[in-house]
């Protein structure tokens, strides 16, 4: 019995000097703002997410989208060519050192595959995006009423 309190105040001795919770894990280096979506009907073949991705840290890249209002998501580039338009999907899209990304029509984009039901103005969708150094930041598009190609309707 005197060794397991002696064990136990020692661990009640200690535990102040250790972080606790949210102050024992590293600060976020990945802040994302201006989350969007546009409108979507269930099961609509696809559409595109925006937002503002900062990276306080070293260079990062975007690499996997996750969101169960959605069957599968896929990053996109897209390219200004002389006879409009092209996109591809692509593996990662990169995060600036110590800056930011804001995804639209012109650059980089999520699309969100076959919704799983209906996004309408003003309710939100959630995903998780993953990045290429591990962190993974919680996300919650609110979807806004632009319908059809964001590059129309000034995303």
């Amino acid at each position: 019995m005197k060794f397991a309190l002696g064990g136990l105040l020692l661990v009640l001795a200690i535990m102040p000097a250790m972080p606790s919770g949210a102050a024992a894990q590293r600060p976020a280096r990945i802040r994302v703002d201006q989350a969007r979506i546009h409108v979507a009907a269930t099961g609509q073949f696809e559409t595109w997410a925006f937002a503002t991705i900062s990276n306080s840290g070293k260079a990062d890249a975007l690499v996997e989208v996750h969101s169960p209002d959605a069957q599968s998501v896929v990053l996109r580039a897209t390219t200004l060519t002389d006879a409009g338009r092209k996109t591809r999907s692509v593996l990662a899209i990169p995060i600036p050192a110590a800056g930011n990304l804001a995804l639209s029509p012109d650059t980089y984009f999520i699309a969100l595959i076959q919704a799983r039901h209906a996004f309408r103005p003003g309710e939100t969708v959630t995903a998780t995006l993953r990045f290429s150094s591990g962190e993974s930041v919680p996300v919650t598009f609110r979807v806004s009423d632009a319908e059809g190609d964001p590059a129309d309707a000034g995303n």
